[in-house]
């Protein structure tokens, strides 16, 4: 078949061999004409919407991803692989100079809407703290979800933006309410065993529209918390709290599940759209 032959191939055709070929290839087949990239460009859209950067990543695997970057979406991020790479891929480079050109990487991801990030040791902190300072100008991200060692309240306290937060670091109460309280559009808030909700009230009190609700009440704290100011009974505070939550949105039904273990009490609620509230046991 000549190259004219060749040319006259429809897209599926095309990405059908796309799909065949190595990274390597599938740069090159992006790189080689006018109507290869439209190809390539319509094929990554479906296959790079969501994208894991986890396990072994090879240094081809990130320069793909430049070329796919408009077509991503979804981003989970492992800073600890990411920083196990630089090291094995990349061992002559600058670790400032990697993790700049990585933070451009993002920065040219310009339909993102959701990212994860993990981090577990320190080593791999300051890959954390640079992703979150460049995403905070994405302006198509709504949903975030953070596990790392630590977090600063000045890396999320500028996305206002965002409808979904999930935060997984240590947090002060009071750090807490400094991060949520530009967060106006926040529709579902996650926080962990690590967060502190001693002042949720203050919190829930900046988020106008939030609908979904989940945190961590240790039993153990609750006679100093400010969480349960009105009862010394964990559960009869616990009412309460969700007496206050369903009356600041009188419009909206309230659901509550309530899992109870030896040391903490985990509670759950979700604002959809009656009036009424339903409690669990």
């Amino acid at each position: 078949m000549g190259e004219s032959e060749v040319l006259k191939l429809n897209d599926y055709c095309f990405e059908m061999i796309l799909s065949q070929l190595s990274m390597e290839g599938q740069i090159s087949f992006a790189q080689t004409c006018q109507r290869f990239r439209g190809v390539f460009m319509g094929w990554s859209r479906r296959e790079f919407a969501s994208v894991w950067i986890v396990g072994e990543v090879l240094a081809v695997e990130l320069r793909l991803l430049s070329e796919v970057a408009m077509s991503v979406k979804k981003l989970n991020i492992y800073c600890n692989d990411l920083d196990s790479c630089f090291d094995s891929q990349y061992p002559n480079r600058s670790r400032n100079t990697l993790i700049k050109n990585f933070c451009r990487l993002i920065q040219s991801m310009r339909n993102l809407q959701l990212v994860k990030i993990w981090q577990g040791n320190r080593h791999s902190t300051s890959i954390s703290k640079h992703v979150l300072r460049i995403l905070k100008d994405s302006s198509q991200l709504r949903q975030l979800h953070i596990c790392t060692l630590k977090l600063e309240t000045t890396q999320i306290r500028k996305f206002e933006q965002l409808e979904i937060l999930y935060i997984d670091v240590k947090l002060t109460a009071r750090d807490l309410l400094q991060s949520c309280r530009t967060m106006t559009s926040l529709q579902t808030l996650h926080l962990t065993d690590q967060v502190s909700s001693a002042r949720l009230r203050e919190v829930l009190a900046h988020l106008p529209y939030l609908r979904d609700l989940s945190f961590v009440i240790y039993r153990s704290d609750s006679k100093h918390s400010k969480l349960y100011d009105c009862c010394q009974d964990a559960s009869s505070s616990l009412s309460m709290l969700f007496d206050f939550l369903a009356s600041q949105r009188t419009e909206d039904h309230l659901a509550i599940a309530q899992c109870k273990g030896p040391d903490m009490c985990c509670s759950r609620s979700r604002v959809a759209g009656q009036h009424q509230v339903t409690g669990g046991p």
